[in-house]
């Protein structure tokens, strides 16, 4: 399949190891010019932009840190003009929360803002410094490499995933405001995968036991994340956006199918929600500008309008509850 790939300006943050190496790689193969990212490791990168050239891509590198600002429109400034303009962001990179590991009731406050303020704020600050070069492109793409543990969660990682799930929201309202300048927004979202830093964490038995609890028996490796983004991040992407793709490894939960809806309000048979709850309901659909509706699957919905990245990203953090079980504002990322 021919992703029209060829000559393309592709910035990869994050892209010295792992998932964001196998991505800035696959790139380097279809012939890309490739820019990636790195925050500390300038080595790595030195490396990964002479193995972009041997695939058949030329590479440059800038640093950029999720905790530093200044860093950010910095990097995506000056990839973008040493190829002379940008057609496609994946935003690859995380500042690991190591400092906010733990139960929340013991992480100090201002620990926990700073994980998320580097990982959601930084995030969207790259996608904002972007935009100016993507919507001047012809086939404008941004990918948000993104996270199961945002759904499962997993204890000790409150930081990580609520800013995961912040990406969620992130996308709901900018898909509307990045469409009308041709740019298209999606999240490729990663189960456990086989890269160095899960070799090190993990025991073989942690990751058989994950393998077996996989829909396919078999963990991903990140070249696959690497050609899901790359199909969802090329001009072979007519008109997908606002999607979320995800790896299933060690997923339990069942599909729902339309990620599109951000709000749904649900009615749980055989009770039907009080009269009190449904106009609550309504109070914040109106409030905050939803036009509500009905999805294939009969259920009410709102969905989140130009102007409104920030809200929608605060708002997929949480699910709000009234007349619990029958009537529910809940996310629904998939």
């Amino acid at each position: 399949m021919e992703l029209g790939l060829r000559d393309k300006a592709v910035l990869v943050t994050g892209g010295t190891r792992g998932i964001g190496r196998a991505i800035a790689l696959a790139y380097a193969r279809d012939r890309a010019r490739v820019g990636i990212t790195y925050a500390t490791d300038e080595a790595a990168a030195t490396t990964v932009v002479q193995q972009i050239a041997t695939e058949g891509g030329s590479g440059v590198a800038a640093r950029l840190d999720l905790a530093e600002p200044a860093s950010i429109p910095a990097a995506v400034t000056e990839t973008a003009e040493r190829f002379g303009g940008l057609d496609v962001l994946v935003a690859n990179a995380v500042r690991w929360p190591i400092d906010a590991r733990g139960p929340l009731a013991e992480i100090g406050p201002d620990v926990w803002s700073r994980a998320l303020r580097a990982n959601l704020e930084g995030t969207a600050a790259t996608v904002r410094a972007a935009l100016a070069y993507l919507s001047r492109s012809s086939a404008g793409r941004v990918v948000l490499v993104s996270s199961g543990v945002s759904r499962h969660g997993m204890a000790g990682a409150t930081a990580y995933a609520t800013a995961k799930a912040g990406l969620d929201g992130l996308i709901a309202a900018l898909k509307w405001e990045a469409g009308q300048h041709d740019v298209l927004i999606n999240i490729v979202s990663t189960g456990f995968t086989v890269t160095e830093n899960n070799l090190a964490s993990f025991s073989d038995d942690v990751r058989e036991s994950v393998r077996e609890r996989t829909p396919s028996r078999r963990l991903s490796v990140p070249d696959d994340i690497a050609n899901a983004v790359l199909l969802v991040g090329s001009p072979a992407n007519g008109n997908i956006t606002g999607d979320t793709s995800q790896s299933r490894a060690a997923s339990t939960e069942p599909e729902d199918g339309d990620r599109s809806c951000l709000v749904t309000v649900r009615n749980a048979p055989p009770a039907r929600p009080s009269a009190a709850c449904r106009c609550a309901a309504e109070d914040v659909m109106t409030r905050y500008g939803f036009a509500s509706g009905t999805n294939r699957h009969g259920r009410r919905t709102g969905r989140y309008s130009p102007g409104q990245s920030a809200y929608a990203s605060s708002a997929s953090l949480v699910s709000l509850a009234a007349d619990a079980p029958y009537f529910a504002a809940t996310s629904l990322t998939g």
